[in-house]
């Protein structure tokens, strides 16, 4: 059964000494993606049992985010997420973690039951060997520490990441403004320059630390679009709005299934190479929250199985090897689109609550000195075209002090109260008042 990886909803792009044009180019120039891409000989990815079962758990965290996010977005109609991003900038963040936040963090992303040091390897394994799955794929993945200067940091987090995340560490100073420039180029830099702003000076004056985590993903299909194909049409949004687009065309064999249990079509697009591929859903009935609440990650793993198995055939000693398709017609929109969202409240909704909370975090095996979590924000951006896909991400999460609980009480006037002016010595009283709408006016 082959292990389906997922990347954000499944998009992932390629490199064999292919030229392609880009929507975004100007005078259509062509890009090459030959071996000088750094890709080298392909791997295999070998997972042990337990890894199986570790990457189902947080296929899992994938499913969850993407419901979470789609639910809570009030503001824009498409979602584009990376939770493999997320989910490996995160577990740095684990091994700063301790106590109830260590667990949530771990339940969230799929790896409660599991040692932090399975899940360090299992990240370390993604790390190194998704980028060289094979030879015409493009797929960089980075990680970076910046702490405050002369904030006292635990040798050993910064061990670990290095260790496991191969994760870059800098010593900044975030109230001064260069240093936003300085992670906006490292972000810019292992994004190919398609996300060039993550942080503003403002957003990490307060910082301590800044984990980072950048994605990028760029293949070509293993049967392109005919340009020529490609014409105006309708699209319906999710708003219930007619507008045109850029519509692909393509006719031909394809891995479709239909999908009794989510009432959805499902149809598989491989890149060039083997490795990576597309998963596409479309409902019967414009559900997309009926639809993500009804995915299982287990089920996703064996839809290559189930509906496009694998068949041999000897003929003279030569043997071949066939998969049962389907002729399709099949309607695709072209797009570019950025998509950027904190994180702070979907995560807190899927458990990681602690975190966020400068009196219940605990990062003490980061440093003595208390933290929070301020700030988890994703930067993404995805192209589909005639020729294949790119797409890019980056995650950010930002830590500040934690300011140290006062043994005072408090009084906040954030709701109706009473209040008096009166004389002192007999206790005339002059005014008395209910607030109950400091902005009424009359």
């Amino acid at each position: 059964m082959r292990k389906t990886i997922l990347f954000a909803m499944a998009v992932v792009f390629c490199a064999c000494n292919v030229q392609v044009t880009h929507p975004d180019d100007k005078n259509n120039e062509t890009h090459d993606w030959g071996e000088g891409n750094g890709v080298t000989r392909p791997v295999v990815l070998k997972l042990s049992s337990r890894q199986e079962q570790l990457l189902q758990q947080s296929n899992e965290f994938t499913l969850n985010l993407l419901q979470q996010v789609y639910a809570n977005e009030k503001k824009y109609e498409n979602v584009i997420i990376s939770p493999l991003s997320a989910s490996m900038a995160l577990s740095m963040l684990m091994n700063g973690a301790d106590g109830n936040t260590l667990k949530q963090v771990k339940d969230a992303l799929g790896f409660g039951d599991w040692s932090e040091e399975d899940i360090n390897e299992f990240n370390h394994l993604l790390l190194t060997a998704l980028p060289r799955l094979d030879t015409c794929t493009q797929t960089e993945l980075a990680n970076s520490l910046w702490f405050q200067e002369g904030f006292p940091v635990k040798e050993g987090f910064t061990e670990l990441n290095k260790q496991y995340f191969m994760a870059q560490v800098e010593n900044v100073d975030f109230t001064n403004p260069a240093t936003a420039d300085l992670i906006n180029a490292w972000a810019a830099n292992h994004t190919h320059d398609l996300i060039k702003e993550v942080v503003d000076a403002e957003t990490i004056y307060n910082c301590v630390a800044l984990l980072a985590n950048a994605l990028y993903f760029k293949g070509v299909w293993n049967d392109k679009f005919e340009k020529d194909s490609t014409r105006n049409e309708d699209f319906t949004s999710s708003k219930n709005v007619k507008q045109v687009v850029d519509m692909m065309h393509k006719q031909g064999e394809m891995k479709y299934a239909f999908l009794k249990k989510q009432n959805a079509q499902l149809l598989e697009l491989d890149y060039l190479g083997g490795a990576y591929c597309m998963d596409l859903l479309l409902p019967g009935k414009d559900d997309i929250p009926g639809l993500l609440k009804t995915i299982d990650a287990e089920e996703m793993t064996g839809w290559e199985e189930t509906y496009w198995p694998e068949h041999k055939q000897v003929y003279n000693g030569d043997t071949s090897i066939w998969r049962s398709l389907n002729e399709v017609k099949l309607q695709m929109p072209k797009f570019t689109l950025r998509y950027k969202r904190e994180l702070n409240e979907d995560l807190k909704m899927l458990g990681m609550t602690d975190m966020f909370d400068g009196n219940a975090a605990n990062f003490s095996r980061m440093s003595d000195v208390p933290t929070y979590v301020s700030l988890v924000k994703q930067d993404t951006y995805m192209s589909v075209d005639e020729a294949g896909t790119e797409a890019a991400a980056v995650t950010v999460i930002a830590y500040e002090k934690a300011i140290a609980p006062e043994n005072m009480p408090k009084m906040y006037l954030n709701r109706p109260f009473v209040l008096f002016i009166r004389e002192k010595q007999y206790g005339t009283i002059l005014f008395a008042a209910v607030i109950g709408n400091p902005n009424e006016k009359k």
